[in-house]
């Protein structure tokens, strides 16, 4: 009885494919096969079985440059990428400002804060700004500290 030694593998059996090796690489293609055309036909009851779309909102987080309570409007100073953009926004008068503390806040420059926007029928063509659906001051500026 031969036996092969264990010290080194025998280049026959690694090199030549063997049955097994071609049934598994037919299984794999035809998986990969599939899993790739599966999204080329919709599904014709996904129509069907899709929640009603919701209104998109947007929120814009940021620091307050400016506040007109005669004509209502807003500016926020909002980073966008690297860059800041200053964002103007209509706030209703029946928008109430939220905030941490027994009274309400006032809005002010340098306060953070988050502002839910409306969904994108509530922008005004005319002015192009955005109209808020709530305000939140995350945090109120510091009064006498140096940087």
């Amino acid at each position: 009885m031969n036996q092969p030694e264990v010290t080194h593998m025998n280049p026959e059996r690694i090199d030549r494919p063997t049955e097994a090796r071609g049934f598994t690489a037919l299984v794999l293609i035809l998986v990969l096969a599939w899993a790739s055309c599966r999204n080329l036909w919709p599904d014709s009851n996904a129509d069907a079985d899709a929640a009603p779309e919701v209104p998109s909102m947007e929120r814009v987080i940021g620091t307050v440059k400016a506040f007109d309570t005669s004509a209502h409007a807003l500016s926020v100073i909002t980073g966008v990428g690297y860059a800041l953009r200053v964002v103007r926004i209509t706030v209703p008068v029946d928008v109430a400002v939220q905030g941490a503390g027994p009274q309400p806040p006032k809005l002010e420059p340098g306060c953070i804060v988050r502002v839910e926007l409306g969904p994108a029928g509530t922008v005004r063509a005319a002015s192009a700004t955005r109209v808020a659906t709530s305000i939140t001051v995350l945090r109120l500026p510091q009064r006498g500290r140096t940087p």
